[in-house]
This record gives structure tokens, sequence and C-alpha cells, in this order.
């Protein structure tokens, strides 16, 4: 089994328009130093910003089902930073990237890390430098660029996947990256409604999206939709790889590096859902 993961010939690598589709190379030692370095950073970002926002206590007392948590969700997104680094470079050397389905996951995750902590550093600045407002009003046009990028990513990804198991799954992310950017125009349409009435009309409503999120479909609704979310991921991810090893699809260490990290720590936050659903509502 293990030589059939670590395997990689040039015709498990698609040709996807003009790019050279030559062969991935094999994992070597540099490749695990640059997963460590980026794990430590990774997760003294994690640490450092939960102690800079006053949490300093909580991570002394974070249990051991919390820490496995933290680790593995740290770990999943250094892989994920790790694979697109080098995916970039062997881009430049004419190699195909992205060519396996890991790839574009570790891609798409990538640049989720990113937006998440771009919001956050956009939070933590001074709200005297800048105003209220205008941190306010920079987070929805970054959410909304974001968005629509991951949204082209999983259409890049469809129509470049030749397995139909993983255009399914490419499919689904991509309607969900179109509610996710139907949701950032709602917010920034609420927030251009906001603005007039304040303006013309004087009148500061501050109507918010989640208030209507909220009454329609209850409070627990976030938690219970990021609990089907990751049901389904562990789903996919199982029949998808099942379908691979049925159909002699051998994949890149690279695309089994990305995706083993997130099957574990998709599946250890499903307890901590529960959890949350069961203790707060």
């Amino acid at each position: 089994m293990l030589r059939w993961i670590s395997q990689s010939s040039a015709a498990d690598v698609p040709s996807i328009g003009p790019r050279t589709a030559a062969q991935l190379p094999r994992l070597q030692i540099i490749h695990l130093l640059a997963l460590t370095a980026i794990f430590s950073l990774v997760m003294a970002m994690s640490m450092g910003l939960a102690r800079f926002l006053g949490h300093a206590d909580e991570i002394r007392e974070l249990s051991g089902g919390m820490s496995t948590l933290v680790i593995m969700d740290g770990l999943s997104t250094s892989v994920c930073v790790t694979v697109g680094i080098f995916g970039l470079v062997w881009r430049k050397r004419g190699i195909a990237f992205p060519s396996q389905p890991g790839h574009w996951v570790a891609l798409y995750l990538t640049l989720n890390f990113a937006s998440t902590y771009l919001g956050i550093v956009r939070t933590l600045v001074r709200r005297d430098v800048l105003g209220f407002e205008w941190v306010s009003w920079l987070g929805m046009p970054m959410s909304l660029v974001f968005r629509c990028l991951a949204l082209a990513l999983w259409v890049f990804a469809y129509r470049n996947e030749s397995a139909q198991i993983w255009k399914w799954g490419w499919a689904a992310m991509a309607l969900r990256s179109i509610f996710s950017v139907a949701r950032s125009l709602l917010y920034l349409g609420a927030a251009l409604i906001n603005w007039f009435l304040e303006v013309f009309w004087y009148r500061h409503v501050n109507w918010q999206p989640d208030y209507l999120l909220n009454s329609l479909f209850g409070p627990s609704s976030g938690l219970w939709m990021l609990l089907l979310t990751n049901y389904a991921c562990v789903a996919f991810l199982i029949a998808a790889t099942t379908s691979d090893f049925r159909h002699d699809r051998r994949r890149h260490w690279s695309h089994w590096l990305v995706l083993i990290p997130l099957f574990i720590s998709t599946l250890v936050q499903i307890p901590y859902y529960h959890w949350m659903l069961k203790e707060y509502f």
C-alpha cells in the first residue's frame, strides 16, 4: 500500500493547458524540514494571537482533546501551505501543478488561511487610527475577493479533473463558494443600506444579515452547518479514496500529505461540535 501511495508516473499527472507533464519529485528531507518550520510558524502565530487577545489562561487550561484539535488543525494548515509553496516552485520548473486532487485542496486551504489571518490583522488595527467604520468596510471587499478566488479555483479544479467522483466534489465546493459569495454580497448590501440611512435619513439602523438568518434558522444554525459539512467532508474523502484504489489511480505523496491530516482534523472536530451544541444550545 505504501508503495502504491509513493509511486508517481508521468501518466498519472494529467496535462493541463500548455504545461509540461513532468514527473513530480519524490519526497525529500527538505520537504519535511520546510513542513516543520512552517508548522512551528503557524502554531506560534496561533498561540501568539490567542495571548494577544487575552486568552492566555484558556491556552494553559487546554484539555487533551482540545490540544489535539488545535494541533491537527495547525498541522493540516501547515501541510497545505508547504505543498502550495513547493507547488509554485515545481510549476516554475515546468512540472504540472496543480495536477492532483490534494493540490487543489492545498491551494484552497492556503487561500483560506491567508484570508482568515488578514481578517484578524484587520481587526487588530487600532480603531482610533482608522476609525471603526473604515476597519469594518475594509473587511467586506477583502472577504468578497477571497471568496471569488475560491470559486474560480474550484471551477478550474472541476474543468481539469478526470476522475468523476472528484469532479462531483469540486462541483459541490464551487456551489458552496457561490453561496459564500452571495453571503458576502448580502453583507455588503446591508452595510450600504445602513450607511445610506445614516447619512441621508440620519437614522442609525445597524441592520445585520446575521439577525435575519438566526431568526429564520435559529442561533445554532451555524454550528449545525459546520457539523454537517464535516460529516460530508469525511464521507467524501473516504468515497473518493476508495474510488482511487478501485480504479488504480496512483497519487503523489503531496496528495496524501494534504488529505491525511485534513481527514484527521475534520474527524476530530465532529465530537467538538457535538459538545458545543449540547453545551450551549
